[in-house]
């Protein structure tokens, strides 16, 4: 059997993203189709798009021809590379959530609603109210699948190497609704 040369082995992997998501495009279309007709039916008072610009651009595209505001937390870091879909956010997008200071300036530079920082509405009160619970870590690995098949094998092993030295630590595993207990 013939064993690629390690340079177009690297290559291949460099690419893997443009292959995983090539190889998820079917699965991708359908999904957007699903959505369209969800929003077409359900009629929501609004959508909150969740980073992920690359999708999250076609459902807000969807939602605003249907005349249902969207707000983005976490929006396309336009201030770094395509500068130029700041004309489509300013469009489609009634207003954006930011987690980073300097977005502020950027996006209000480009006439849009932008709130910063987003703590600034959530109740503190009750923030304050949760306690922390001494010793629990809280295992995160993501909701898609590729994330969790690559980050929980890695989350198991830190917990293997701090549990011989730290054996009060409890770990607690937060899950997308999609994945099944048997399945993490």
């Amino acid at each position: 059997m013939h064993r690629l040369p390690e340079y177009l082995l690297r290559v291949l992997e460099s690419r893997r993203p443009v292959v995983e998501v090539l190889t998820s495009l079917p699965r991708i279309l359908r999904l957007l189709g699903r959505i369209r007709a969800k929003l077409a039916e359900a009629r929501p008072d609004a959508v909150l798009l969740v980073d992920a610009p690359d999708f999250n651009v076609r459902v807000a595209r969807m939602a605003h021809a249907l005349g249902i505001p969207v707000y983005y937390f976490i929006p396309p870091k336009l201030w770094a590379w395509r500068s130029g879909r700041v004309r489509f956010l300013r469009r489609h997008v009634s207003r954006v959530f930011s987690i980073l200071p300097f977005e502020v300036d950027f996006y209000r530079r480009h006439d849009m609603d932008v709130v910063y920082p987003l703590v600034a509405l959530v109740d503190r009160a009750s923030i304050d109210a949760v306690r922390p619970v001494p010793g629990r870590l809280g295992v995160m690995p993501g909701s898609r699948r590729k994330e969790v098949e690559s980050l929980l094998p890695a989350f198991s092993g830190a917990a293997d190497l701090l549990l011989p030295r730290f054996p009060h630590l409890e770990f607690h595993c937060i899950r997308a609704p999609h994945f099944s207990e048997e399945y993490l």
